[in-house]
């Protein structure tokens, strides 16, 4: 898996995920013992997805995490993104997070 792959898949799911009219930016950065992170402007329509260095070792210690399931667990922030507005403290978030793994848990591997 490159860089250029996953913007690839990046495409693939927006259209999926009906967010073809979303303007969506990919970086690869480190992360503190995450693999993705993602900001939204639900006004604007604009999203950041962060995903984790491919090089970190962190990858290495869990290889049932793949980059695809991290890339489409962080889009479907976007649909939900309302429900918390990016407050990881706010008390829905516990919800969107198990909601949003059980989902892509179930999406990707049907790619």
């Amino acid at each position: 898996m490159t860089h250029k792959d996953i913007r690839i898949l990046l495409e693939e799911w927006q259209v999926k995920l009906r967010l073809q009219d979303w303007r969506i930016r990919l970086r690869f950065v480190d992360l503190d013992n995450d693999y993705g992170s993602c900001e939204c402007n639900v006004e604007d329509k604009t999203a950041i997805i962060k995903i984790l260095n491919f090089k970190d070792k962190l990858w290495k210690e869990s290889p049932e995490v793949t980059h695809e399931r991290v890339l489409v667990h962080e889009i479907l922030h976007i649909h939900f993104w309302e429900l918390h507005e990016g407050d990881t403290s706010h008390p829905n978030m516990v919800k969107v997070e198990q909601v949003i793994n059980f989902l892509s848990d179930a999406l990707v591997p049907l790619n």
